[in-house]
């Protein structure tokens, strides 16, 4: 972006995207993540999605606040390469 705007090396690159009206990566990524996960919630995918995440209520029958918030079960992983599995990206998202 600085290059296609002939900014210095330093500026920062924020203003630039707002300013060529270009979307980050990152935001791309996230509604993208942050659609399919509202089709998940809604039942609008394949069936082959619906075994992706379990519902909290679906764990217990506590009424506690993640299961009144219709929240998403977040399973308990050992390593990191574990937490950049497809499932887990959407999690994060659906807690809010």
């Amino acid at each position: 972006m600085r290059t296609i705007t002939f900014s210095q090396f330093d500026s920062p690159s924020s203003p630039l995207f707002k300013s060529l009206q270009v979307i980050k990566f990152y935001d791309l990524v996230t509604f993208y993540i942050a659609t399919f996960m509202y089709k998940f919630h809604n039942e609008l995918l394949p069936i082959a999605f619906s075994s992706f995440f379990t519902r909290v209520i679906n764990i217990h029958n506590y009424n506690t606040r993640l299961a009144a918030k219709q929240s998403y079960y977040l399973p308990f992983v050992r390593t990191n390469y574990s937490n950049f599995r497809a499932p887990m990206f959407g999690m994060p998202l659906m807690m809010i």
